[in-house]
């Protein structure tokens, strides 16, 4: 059965119950998380953006580009999304 071969529940199929939802409410509050102790997100952030401000405009100059077509396409689509709605 191809259904059964790509399905990601080969055990459920379509006649039978609904697949199972998740219960919000139990996982309203995650569990907390060891830290590893060696850098925390804010001082990665820091470091990372510091990084970036030190970095050459030659060397900047292809990410800054993918990010000037990123936001235009960005741009198009949520236009389109407006007029959509």
């Amino acid at each position: 059965d191809v259904v059964a071969a790509i399905s990601p529940r080969p055990d459920m199929d379509d006649d039978e119950e609904e697949w199972p939802t998740v219960d919000r409410q139990a996982d309203t509050r995650r569990r907390h998380r060891k830290s590893h102790g060696k850098i925390g997100f804010t001082e990665l952030a820091s470091k990372i953006g510091q990084r970036w401000k030190e970095t050459d405009a030659a060397t900047r100059a292809p990410y800054e580009e993918i990010a000037a077509r990123e936001r235009e396409q960005y741009r198009i689509r949520l236009d389109e999304w407006k007029k959509s709605q």
